[in-house]
């Protein structure tokens, strides 16, 4: 650049900074303008969120107190009974048991002749009619049942010997409405051949507890006779591949006399331990079944009177488990029982008692997925 333009050059450039700065300075307004727009914006969406949260786990923790409310209130108040349905079974034969299936949808009652009759438990609709396998002759003179959730149970018959089968339901769903469909069934986890327990002698009472491929039957016969059996289930190594192995069980006995005068109802215990022999006036005697098949000469180990004053029980069962024992009265009390052992001794206490009813207990009934029961007295 030649030097007399200089001046001139150098005259253009401070001119232009002046006006360089001022675009500088209006950017960066703009800038920061557009920055705290940014955050307000951020800020406030951030207040707004925060409090709908809040909000929203405020409300959530009311409706849970709501909904505890809404089923804990119900609690403090009186049971309703209503009657849902009646009808005609046509049938003439006494029941031996009633249970009703788990989704309420069928029943089936046993009678004394042997026929298991399934019903559908809104119409009362004859939905199967089952006979077990009873030896040709043979009558039925005592019936136990395993528990409510198992579906077992055992006849004793004339001839002194027990059968066990189980009530069942293969369950299926259509294909169109995708609808529950029940198909009942009476099946026999160990055998179809009746068990010996007595000799040409009447099973007066008989118990049965059973717990996966194992069964325990205790029964009285004429004579105060007392027979124990415990059967488990041997699977051959063959039988999964269907080659003529299949299931045989292994079985123990043993025959007690003089222990009982052959009327007592018979009970035994959740874990196959104790068999409770219960008399018409409620005295209870204990015989350790750990040891029965085993000693010289086994004796009852424990001794309770379940009924207070002149009382006589009506009913007794034991409750979900097999642990603790109900036992109703004719005076309409209804006391539960436990084993307990300190120091060594084993003794079985009343833990708590219910009075709802002056009128005679008639019936209990245990719930089979939780440890409450239902009570029916005369009135």
């Amino acid at each position: 650049m030649p030097a007399d333009n200089l001046p001139e050059a150098q005259s253009r450039l401070i001119d232009d900074e002046p006006s360089q700065s001022v675009k500088v300075s209006v950017l960066s307004s703009e800038k920061l303008a557009s920055r705290r727009r940014w955050r307000h914006l951020s800020d406030k969406t951030a207040k707004v969120s925060i409090a709908v949260g809040g909000i929203s786990v405020i409300v959530a923790i009311l409706l849970i107190f709501a909904y505890l409310f809404y089923e804990v209130v119900p609690l403090f108040a009186g049971a309703t009974v209503d009657e849902a349905a009646s009808y005609d079974l046509q049938d003439s034969s006494a029941s031996l048991h009633l249970a009703i299936e788990e989704q309420s949808e069928m029943a089936m009652r046993l009678g004394d002749d042997g026929v298991a009759r399934f019903f559908d438990l809104e119409s009362g609709e004859n939905a199967a009619t089952i006979a077990v396998k009873v030896p040709s002759g043979a009558t039925i003179t005592s019936f136990a049942l395993d528990s409510e959730q198992s579906g077992l149970f055992a006849l004793g018959l004339n001839t002194g010997e027990a059968v066990v089968a189980r009530y069942a339901y293969d369950t299926r769903f259509a294909q169109l409405d995708n609808r529950r469909i029940l198909t009942p069934k009476i099946d026999y986890p160990f055998g179809e051949i009746p068990y010996t327990l007595a000799v040409d002698k009447p099973l007066a009472s008989i118990a049965l507890r059973t717990s996966g491929e194992n069964m325990m039957l205790a029964a009285t016969a004429r004579g105060g006779e007392l027979s124990l059996l415990k059967a488990s289930k041997q699977t051959s190594l063959f039988a999964a591949f269907d080659l003529g192995g299949g299931a045989e069980f292994e079985i123990e006995e043993r025959r007690l006399s003089g222990m009982t005068l052959g009327g007592e109802q018979l009970f035994i215990d959740g874990d196959r331990f104790w068999l409770f022999v219960i008399d018409d006036e409620g005295l209870a005697r204990l015989l350790s079944l750990r040891t029965a098949f085993t000693a010289p000469n086994p004796q009852f180990v424990v001794q309770a009177l379940l009924t207070a004053g002149r009382a006589n029980p009506t009913d007794i069962s034991f409750l979900l488990g097999g642990i603790s024992l109900l036992v109703g009265d004719d005076q309409g009390a209804i006391s539960q029982w436990f084993l307990t052992k300190r120091d060594d001794n084993v003794a079985l206490e009343k833990i708590r008692s219910f009075q709802d009813s002056a009128s005679p207990v008639v019936s209990l009934s245990p719930e089979q997925r939780r440890k409450s029961f239902v009570s029916v007295d005369a009135q």
